[in-house]
């Protein structure tokens, strides 16, 4: 099966991007003969050689035939489509729970991710801390945490210790203090020790999307065409060690978030979207995703065109849509989140590239 992918709304480790407040990756299982009868199909009046979402949602005209197309692909090929998407401000409170609060459970001899716990933590704060101390100041928290983690000075630290430390007798004082015990824990040196690019989930959100068609499809390999431009191709010596398909059979994860090794990719290609119809079509879907994901994000503010693409998309169909957006849930029930460790899959992937280095 070919595999075509492409992403939108990527802004590196910047995840407090207002404008751009979501990240996409999209991918579409069609034949290149296909994808091409389908551009002419839907396209034909359209006056450029190459497809690309951010010239034709400029003109109405040209909207109207994105939506066409849209209209049609998640209508008649809604198990050739799978897109996983991010909402930036709510992964950057994941990070901050899983490489602080996750610390402070670990040395305390706890499990974070025990029955959701990490996304419980995660959708309180993201919702509980703006409730409390207002919009204004949780922007100024988040901007103030994404340098740090990026910039990893000793005094953006402070600054990130030191707003913790006003809030700490708020209502959210049981997870704020959490936090606080990493300073006495870990401190400034902590930050030091993070990965670089600690906050760029593209190989992750990667991983998760080929799982999706690994655990849907009947397929028994996937030859992945990838948009040579997108961020996979800065990691493309690990993404080949982690698809290799000479991967022992393996299930990392926990509960209802199992990835099952290898993600049968037989190989991935990074290729010119001028010369593959295939990238075209899911740069659109990409696109379209991510137009109406920033809408949500942003409030809904008045944009017909989303609200048009909003009215065709399902964004709560799980067998096409994954991805990191908040929600009012934090019970084990409601997040799905029943079940013990399977196996530790960061552990696993540690090993797997070091023993592959």
């Amino acid at each position: 099966m070919r595999i075509f992918i492409d992403e939108c709304g990527f802004t590196g480790e910047d995840l407090v991007n207002n404008e751009q407040p979501v990240y996409t990756i999209a991918s579409l299982a069609i034949e290149e003969g296909y994808a091409q009868k389908l551009k002419k199909d839907f396209f034909s009046e359209v006056r450029t050689d190459e497809l690309k979402h951010t010239q034709l949602r400029k003109r109405p005209r040209n909207q109207k035939f994105v939506l066409q197309f849209i209209d049609y692909i998640f209508s008649e090929h809604p198990t050739d489509i799978k897109v996983i998407f991010n909402h930036k401000k709510y992964q950057l409170v994941a990070k901050m729970a899983d490489f602080i609060a996750e610390t402070v459970y670990y040395n305390l001899g706890q499990d974070f991710y025990a029955n959701g716990r990490n996304i419980a933590f995660c959708n309180v704060f993201f919702y509980g801390f703006p409730a409390f101390i207002g919009t204004d100041d949780f922007s100024h928290f988040l901007n103030v945490t994404n340098k740090m983690f990026r910039q990893r000075e000793e005094a953006d630290y402070n600054d990130f210790i030191s707003l913790l430390e006003v809030h700490r007798n708020s209502e959210l004082s049981s997870h704020i203090n959490e936090m606080l015990m990493w300073d006495q824990q870990e401190g400034h040196q902590g930050i030091l020790t993070l990965p670089s690019k600690a906050l760029d989930d593209t190989i992750s959100m990667e991983l998760q999307l080929m799982n999706m068609w690994a655990t849907t499809s009947t397929d028994k390999s996937f030859e992945l065409t990838h948009d040579q431009s997108g961020m996979i191709a800065a990691h493309k010596d690990v993404w080949g060690i982690l698809t290799s398909p000479d991967i022992a059979e393996t299930v990392v994860g926990r509960d209802s978030r199992l990835m099952y090794f290898p993600l049968r990719v037989k190989e991935t290609k990074l290729g010119d979207s001028k010369n593959w119809v295939g990238l075209q079509l899911v740069d659109l879907i990409a696109g379209a995703v991510t137009r109406v994901a920033n809408w949500y994000a942003k409030g809904q503010p008045e944009d017909n065109y989303a609200e048009s693409l909003n009215d065709i998309i399902d964004f709560n169909d799980t067998s096409i849509f994954s991805g990191l957006w908040p929600s009012t849930n934090v019970t084990p029930e409601s997040l799905n989140a029943e079940g013990g460790l399977v196996r530790d899959p960061i552990e696993f992937m540690v090993n797997l590239l070091a023993s592959n280095r």
